[in-house]
């Protein structure tokens, strides 16, 4: 004769449609809010780029996790400036980048000089 696991009556998942699916709430939208999507060097690169500032020359990515903050070094209209932008995509920090200079205020050491003193 048949045993009580063949008797016991099984549970059919409910079957999705169009009526009932608009019907239904979304419980996670309403309990928790949506993560912030954080950026890899990558697209903040693009997303910056696509500001029409200028075009990024050199980046580079600092600290992990929503803690990272991306070094963007752009040449643009106003010369070359460095962005700080956090990890969600918004500038946190604007600075113009002035070239170095020798004491003279020349950039280096002419080939002359070099001479001139035997380097």
């Amino acid at each position: 004769y048949g045993s009580a696991k063949d008797s016991a009556p099984t549970k059919v998942a409910p079957v999705l449609t169009s009526d009932n699916v608009a019907k239904t709430p979304d419980k996670s939208s309403a309990t928790k809010a949506e993560p912030t999507k954080l950026l890899t060097l990558y697209e903040a690169v693009g997303l910056f780029e696509k500001t029409g500032k200028g075009e990024v020359v050199s980046a580079e990515r600092l600290g992990n996790g929503e803690k990272s903050t991306f070094n963007l070094d752009v040449l643009g209209a106003n010369g070359k400036q460095r962005f700080n932008i956090n990890a969600t995509g918004k500038v946190i920090v604007e600075v113009p980048l002035i070239a170095k200079k020798g004491p003279s205020g020349k950039k280096g050491m002419s080939r002359e000089r070099i001479e001139r003193e035997g380097r």
